[in-house]
C-alpha cells in the first residue's frame, strides 16, 4: 500500500508485482486504504494472469491483507 497526497489529501495505491517478470500485474487505487483496495489489486493480479493455480501471494502481512476479506 503506496500513500500518495493529492494537494488536498492522501490517495491510496494497492499494487500486485509477479516477481518473476518484475512488472506489474495488479493495482486499485481509492480514497481509503481498506480490504476492499487490496482486494480488487488482487483480483486484477488473478484475472490478468489467466486465474492460475497453484500460485504464492507474499505480503507484509499487514491488516489489509490479512482480513476475512
Amino acid at each position: 500500500m503506496t500513500y500518495i497526497w493529492t494537494g488536498k489529501r492522501w490517495a491510496y495505491l494497492a499494487m500486485v508485482i509477479d516477481l518473476y517478470a518484475r512488472k506489474p500485474v495488479g493495482w486499485a487505487t481509492s480514497l481509503s486504504p481498506n480490504s476492499e483496495l487490496t482486494s480488487n489489486a488482487l483480483k486484477m493480479a488473478y484475472e490478468s494472469r489467466g486465474r492460475p493455480e497453484g500460485v504464492m501471494f507474499h505480503s507484509d502481512q499487514g491488516s489489509h491483507y490479512t482480513s476475512h476479506k
